[in-house]
C-alpha cells in the first residue's frame, strides 16, 4: 500500500473568498495541509497596485458544505511565488499578518472521494505489452486513483497507472510474449520557480547525486513548464529578467521495501537547502540554470510497490538467419523473450556453433552449422546504450 496520509474530505468547489463587502473573488490558490486542513487564497489586485494583496484563510473541512475556521491572514509584500498555484504553500501563510476572523468569508464544498483538482486524463494512459487491449482507466482520473491495462488473455496486468498532480504516472503491462521486470518505486513531484527546465540528462544526474543513489535507480524524470512568475526586485536583478517560470519536476526511484522509508525521507528533504540532500539539489540546479528560486514538494513522495521497472518487446525469432551450408533453419520461437537464446539447426544432426540472443528487443549474435564452411569461436561482451542525440553516428565512426 502506498505510504500516504488518508484524507477524509477533499475540496471539490470553493466559490470564492469575499475580500470586501459584496466583492467575491474566485479562489485560485489552495493547498491541502493534511488531516482535512486546507489553506486557500486569492490576490486582491484592486486594493494595492500593481500587485495587490494576498488574502488567505485556513480552514478544516468537516462536511460537504461545512468547515471550521482556523485563521485569516493577509500579506501586502507577499513573495510572488505565493500568487501561483504550483508554488502556493504553507510558508506563504506564515509570512502573512493576522486579520479578524470574519474578514474574508469562504464558501466551500467537499466530497469524501478524490477531487477534480489535480485530475488526470485517463484516456491518455498507454498500456504496454502484446497482450494489452486498452485500459480500465476512466476518461477523468481523480488524484491519487489508479487504473491498469486490460489483458486479452484475461490475465492480471503488471503495474498500475497513477494520477498524481495532473499527470498520469507509472506503467501497466500485459506482457504476453514481451518481458517485464517488477519492483517498488518512490514517486517525487516538485514545484520549482526557475528560469527554464534543466535537460532530462541534467535532471537525471542532479537527482541521483542529490539523493546519493545509483543512476540506474532514477527513472522517468520530467520537467514541465507552467505559468510565469513575477520575481522580487533582488531576484529579478539576479536572474537578469523580471519573470521566471513555475516548473513541475518529477521522477521515479527504484527501491526495495527495506530502503523505501529512508528514500522517502531523503526525497522529502529535496526542497530544504539547510540539510545535505536539499543543499546538493539546490547547488546542482543553480549551476545548471540561469536562475533558481523556491523549491517545494508539490505532492508528498509516494511509495508504490509492485510496479514496472523495465519492459522489453519480444524479439522476432523468425527473423534469425542461420549461417553455414549445413544449416536448415533455427529452433527460435516466433516471439523471443528478453535474454532468451536459440540456435541454428544442422542438417547433419550436429550441434550449432554460437547462439542468437534477444537483448533489448533486438536479436543479437550469430549461430552457424558450418558444414564445409569455416568459422572462429570466441567469447563476447555485449553492450547496449540508450543515448539522446541529434543523429546516429555512422557505423565506422561508432
Amino acid at each position: 500500500k502506498a505510504f500516504q496520509d488518508p484524507v477524509s474530505w477533499s475540496v471539490s468547489n470553493m466559490t470564492g473568498i469575499e475580500v470586501r463587502p459584496g466583492v467575491t473573488l474566485p479562489i485560485k490558490l489552495s493547498q491541502d495541509l493534511g488531516d482535512d486542513v486546507w489553506l486557500v487564497g486569492v490576490v486582491d489586485d484592486q486594493v494595492k497596485k500593481p500587485y495587490g494583496v494576498l488574502k488567505m484563510v485556513k480552514l478544516k473541512v468537516t462536511g460537504p458544505t461545512t468547515s471550521e475556521w482556523l485563521g485569516t491572514r493577509s500579506d501586502i509584500d507577499y513573495d510572488p511565488s505565493c500568487a501561483v498555484q504550483a508554488t502556493f504553500r504553507a510558508a506563504c501563510w506564515e509570512a502573512g499578518d493576522g486579520v479578524p476572523r470574519n474578514a474574508y468569508p469562504v464558501s466551500v464544498r467537499a466530497t469524501e472521494e478524490g477531487t477534480s483538482e489535480g485530475a488526470c486524463r485517463g484516456d491518455l494512459a498507454q498500456p504496454l505489452g502484446d497482450d494489452s487491449n486498452g485500459t480500465n482507466c476512466p476518461t477523468t482520473m481523480m488524484e491519487p486513483t489508479t487504473c491498469v491495462a486490460k489483458c486479452s488473455s484475461n490475465s492480471i496486468a503488471n503495474g498500475t497507472f497513477m494520477c498524481l498532480a495532473s499527470k498520469v504516472r507509472l506503467k501497466s503491462v500485459c506482457p504476453g510474449h514481451d518481458s517485464v521486470m517488477i519492483g517498488d518505486k518512490v514517486l517525487l513531484t516538485l514545484a520549482v520557480v526557475a528560469s527554464e527546465c534543466p535537460s532530462t540528462a541534467q535532471l537525471h544526474t542532479i537527482l541521483a547525486n542529490a539523493l546519493e543513489v545509483h543512476r540506474n535507480m532514477v527513472k522517468d524524470v520530467f520537467c514541465e513548464v507552467g505559468e510565469e512568475v513575477v520575481l522580487p526586485e533582488d531576484d529579478a536583478l539576479l536572474a537578469g529578467q523580471p519573470k521566471a517560470r513555475a516548473l513541475t519536476l518529477g521522477g521515479d526511484l527504484v527501491v526495495n521495501a527495506t530502503e523505501a522509508p529512508d528514500v522517502l525521507l531523503r526525497v522529502a528533504q529535496l526542497p530544504d537547502s539547510k540539510v545535505p540532500v536539499g543543499n546538493r539539489f539546490a547547488n546542482a540546479l543553480k549551476s545548471a540554470l540561469d536562475y533558481m528560486g523556491s523549491v517545494e514538494n508539490l505532492r508528498k513522495p509516494v511509495y508504490a510497490p509492485d510496479q514496472v521497472i523495465d519492459f522489453h518487446k519480444a524479439c522476432r525469432g523468425d527473423a534469425a538467419r542461420p549461417l553455414g551450408n549445413d544449416s536448415v533453419g533455427t529452433n527460435c520461437p516466433v516471439a523471443m523473450v528478453e535474454r532468451s537464446s536459440c540456435a541454428a539447426q544442422c542438417n547433419s544432426g550436429g550441434i550449432a556453433n554460437g547462439t542468437f540472443v534477444c537483448l533489448a528487443s533486438k536479436l543479437r549474435l550469430k549461430s552457424v552449422c558450418p558444414g564445409q564452411d569455416s568459422l572462429t569461436i570466441g567469447d563476447k561482451v555485449l553492450f547496449t546504450l540508450a543515448t539522446v542525440a541529434s543523429a546516429c553516428p555512422s557505423s565506422e565512426r561508432l
